[in-house]
C-alpha cells in the first residue's frame, strides 16, 4: 500500500508532498536518497531502495529531467513504476523544465495530483456495451449499398459452408461390444493415438449397448464428437444431432462427470458456457477427489479424458495439473500439446508485464532450442516427394504435426516478450524477429498444408503469434519493406480468419468462441487494412458481427470483461479502417471520441495492473492519426495527441535507450 508521495527538483527543491503528514521526519532523508540517486536516475529512469523499513521508488521524468518523483510503499508493487511515470508526466505539464521557482498555483496543481496518486485504487475494465454501442453507430450510419454487400456476403458464405457441412458430417459405425471393458480399452487407446472417430465409433456403439458401461460410452462419445467440431473445417465431424442425442440419454444424471460433459457442450451447442465455468469452479475439489479416490487405473484415465479440456479454467488449475500427469503418461501428443499450453500461458504472463532482458535471455535460448531439436526431423519428413509424403505412416506426420506447432508457438512468443522487454537495442530486436519469422514461417506453412487433426486453439495460437511477429517488424521496417509486410498480413490474416469463419458458419464453435478466436487475427488485419488504405469487406462484416453479438456473448464478456481486454483494443482497431465510409463528420467524431474515452479507460487500467504495451500505444497512435485525417475539431485532436505523450512517457524509462521507444512519443 502506498503511504506518501513527494515531488522535487533536483536542485533540492521541494514542489509538494502528500501521505507524511503523520511522518515529516520522514521526508528530509527521502530527500536526500533521492538526491543521491539522481545520476542514477538520468541513466535508468528508476531505482529502488530500502529506507526506514519502507520500500522506496524513485522515478526520473525523460521529458523534464529537473523532476523526481519519489513513492514510500509498505510493500514491494510492480505496479508503482508506471503510476509514478505517469504522475511524472502530468507534473511536467505543470512544472516547466529549467525553472528555480515554484508558484502557488503550480503547487496547489501538483498536490491535487498526488493526492488523485494516494487516492487511486484498482481500475476496472468498461463493460463491453460501450464498444457494442460504437458498433452499432458504425454500422447504422453505414451507406445502404456497403450494408447491402455485407448482408450479401454473410449469406452466401454461409449457405456455401452449411452445403459443404453436410458433406464433413461422420456417420456413426456400430460395432458389435462382446466386453464393455474391452471397449474402453480400445476407446483409450484410440484416443491416446489422436484417432478420433474410430474412437467415437466404439463409444456410441458402447452407449447404445445394455451393459453397465453405456454411460460411459454415451459420455465418451459426447466428448469426442466436441473435438471433432474443434477440428479444422476440412476434417470429418460428428453431427450436432448425434451429439443431442446421446446427451437426451444421460441428461437425468446427477452425478459430476456427466453434470461436467453435459454443461460444457451446452457451453458449445448453446452458448451457456457460463454454467459450465460455474460448475468447474464450484466443484474443482470434488473433481479432484474423483479422480484421486479412484482405484481402477482404467476408470481413471477415462474420467481423466472426459475432464480433459484446453480451457484456461481447466487447464491452468490443480485439476489441469493432475490431467496432465495422467493422460501425458499414456499419450505423447497430449502431453505435448497440454506441456505446450501450459509454457504458453506462463510467457503470455510475461508478456503484458514490464521486464528486463536479462528476465527473457535464457528463456528464449532454452526454447528454441527445444524448437530446434524437432524441426530437423520435420524437415526431413517434408524434404520428400509428395507421393512419398502421402505414403508415410500417418502417426508419424501427425506425431511430428503435434511437436512442431507445439514448438514453434512458445518459440513465437517468446521472442514477442524478449522485443518487449527493457534493455535490447533496436538491432538486437530487429534481429530477434527476423530470425524468428524466418525459422518458423516455413515450418508453418507445411503444417497448414498438411492440416493435421489439432483443436482449433491451436490454429488460433499459431495465427496469433505469426501475425505478431510480422506487426512487429513493420515497426522497425523501412516505408517500402512495412508495406510488403502490411501485404503479407493482410494476406495472412484473411486466411487465418476464412479458418475460423467456416467452422463458425458450420456451427462447430459457438458465437462466443468465434468473437475469442478471430480476435488477434481480425487486429492484425485491421492494421494492414488501416495502412495500405485497403477495402475489407472482412472488416465490415466484423463491425456487423459485433453490433448484433448475442446477450449471452455480451454476459459472458461483460462477466470476465478483466481477461478481455485484448477483445476490446482489437475491436476498436477494428473500427478504423471503416470509419472512412461514414459520411457525416460529426458521428466520425463522435465515434473517435468514444474510441479515445475507452482507449484512456483501459489505459488507466493497465498503468495500475503494470499492463502498458508498446501494443497500446501503437493503437492509440493510429487513433491519433485518424483524428488528424477524419475531424477538424482541433480539441479533440490535441486531447489525442496528450493521451499518447502521457502513455508514451509511461511506457519509456529512457528517451535514450532506443529510439523505437522514443519515436513513439511524439505530439
Amino acid at each position: 500500500m502506498i503511504q506518501g508521495v513527494l515531488a522535487m527538483l533536483k536542485s533540492g527543491l521541494l514542489i509538494a508532498q502528500r501521505g507524511f503528514e503523520q511522518n515529516q521526519s520522514f521526508v528530509s532523508p527521502l530527500m536526500a536518497a533521492a538526491l543521491n540517486l539522481s545520476e542514477a536516475l538520468a541513466e535508468e529512469g528508476l531505482r529502488k531502495l530500502d529506507l526506514g523499513g519502507k520500500k522506496i521508488y524513485v522515478v526520473s521524468s525523460p521529458i523534464n529531467p529537473d523532476l523526481v518523483v519519489a513513492v514510500a510503499s509498505d510493500a514491494e508493487d510492480p505496479s508503482i513504476e508506471l503510476r509514478a511515470r505517469e504522475l511524472l508526466s502530468k507534473i511536467a505539464e505543470i512544472i516547466p523544465q529549467g525553472i528555480e521557482i515554484v508558484t502557488d498555483d503550480m503547487q496547489r496543481k501538483v498536490q491535487r495530483l498526488l493526492e488523485d496518486f494516494i487516492r487511486r485504487k484498482h481500475i476496472e475494465m468498461p463493460y463491453f456495451d460501450a464498444v457494442i454501442d460504437i458498433a452499432k453507430i458504425i454500422y447504422g450510419n453505414l451507406p445502404p449499398d456497403a450494408i447491402s454487400r455485407v448482408e450479401e456476403h454473410i449469406d452466401n458464405f454461409i449457405t456455401n459452408e452449411e452445403k459443404d457441412e453436410e458433406k464433413r458430417i461422420h456417420k456413426p459405425r456400430i460395432i458389435s461390444i462382446s466386453s464393455p471393458r474391452d471397449a474402453l480399452s480400445e476407446i483409450l487407446k484410440n484416443l491416446y493415438s489422436w484417432d478420433l472417430l474410430p474412437a467415437f465409433d466404439v463409444a456410441y456403439s458402447l452407449a447404445k449397448t445394455n451393459s453397465e458401461e453405456k454411460i460411459l460410452g454415451a459420455l465418451l462419445a459426447i466428448k469426442i464428437g466436441l473435438l471433432t467440431r474443434r477440428m479444422p473445417p476440412n476434417h470429418l465431424t460428428v453431427a450436432q444431432d448425434i451429439i443431442r442425442e446421446l446427451m437426451e440419454e444421460v441428461k437425468d444424471r446427477s452425478d459430476l462427470l456427466t453434470k461436467f460433459v453435459i454443461l460444457e457442450a451446452l457451453g458449445t451447442l448453446e452458448e451457456r458456457r457460463g454454467e459450465w465455468t460455474h460448475f468447474l469452479q464450484s466443484q474443482m475439489d470434488a473433481l479432484i477427489n474423483l479422480l484421486n479416490s479412484t482405484e481402477s487405473e482404467l476408470l481413471r484415465e477415462i474420467y481423466a479424458f472426459l475432464l480433459f479440456s484446453t480451457s484456461r479454467y481447466v487447464l491452468y488449475s490443480p485439476l489441469g495439473e493432475r490431467l496432465l500427469k495422467i493422460l501425458g503418461e499414456k499419450s505423447r501428443y497430449l502431453k505435448e500439446y497440454l506441456s505446450s499450453l501450459y509454457e504458453l500461458y506462463d510467457l503470455f504472463q510475461i508478456l503484458y508485464t514490464t521486464k528486463n532482458w536479462s528476465e527473457i535471455e535464457k528463456e528464449l535460448a532454452r526454447i528454441k532450442t527445444s524448437y530446434l531439436e524437432v524441426r530437423k526431423r520435420f524437415q526431413e519428413i517434408l524434404s520428400k516427394k509428395f507421393v512419398i509424403l502421402r505414403m508415410l505412416n500417418r502417426e508419424r506426420i501427425l506425431e511430428l504435426s503435434f511437436y512442431t506447432l507445439s514448438r514453434i508457438l512458445p518459440y513465437l512468443l517468446v521472442n514477442m516478450a524478449a522485443v518487449e522487454s527493457y534493455g535490447l537495442s533496436i538491432r538486437d530486436r530487429h534481429l530477434i524477429l527476423q530470425e524468428s519469422y524466418q525459422m518458423a514461417v516455413d515450418d508453418a506453412y507445411d503444417i497448414l498444408r498438411i492440416m493435421p487433426p489439432l483443436e482449433s486453439r491451436a490454429y488460433f495460437n499459431f495465427y496469433q503469434l505469426i501475425l505478431h511477429v510480422l506487426y512487429y517488424l513493420t515497426l522497425f521496417a523501412t516505408r517500402k519493406e512495412a508495406e510488403e509486410l502490411w501485404k503479407h498480413i493482410l494476406k495472412i490474416a484473411r486466411e487465418g480468419l476464412l479458418f475460423f469463419a467456416r467452422l463458425w458458419a458450420r456451427k462447430r464453435i459457438s458465437n462466443y468462441g468465434f468473437l475469442s478466436l478471430i480476435s488477434p487475427i481480425i487486429f492484425t488485419l485491421a492494421k494492414a487494412a488501416w495502412h495500405l488504405n485497403e477495402e475489407s469487406i472482412e472488416l465490415l462484416s466484423y463491425v456487423r458481427h459485433i453490433a448484433f453479438v448475442s446477450p449471452e456473448v455480451k454476459e459472458e464478456v461483460n462477466r470476465n470483461r478483466e481477461r478481455h481486454r485484448p477483445l476490446y483494443l482489437n475491436t476498436l482497431m477494428a473500427f478504423l479502417p471503416v470509419i472512412q465510409y461514414i459520411q457525416i463528420p460529426g458521428t466520425r467524431e463522435r465515434i473517435l471520441r468514444e474510441i479515445l474515452e475507452i482507449s484512456d479507460q483501459i489505459g488507466e487500467r493497465d498503468i495500475v495492473r503494470k499492463e502498458v504495451t508498446r501494443e497500446f500505444i501503437d493503437d492509440l497512435a493510429d487513433t491519433v492519426i485518424a483524428c488528424i485525417e477524419y475531424s477538424s475539431d482541433k480539441n479533440l485532436c490535441k486531447h489525442g495527441l496528450q493521451m499518447l505523450k502521457k502513455y508514451a512517457t509511461v511506457l519509456i524509462r529512457d528517451m535514450k535507450e532506443s529510439t523505437f521507444e522514443a519515436a513513439i512519443a511524439f505530439e
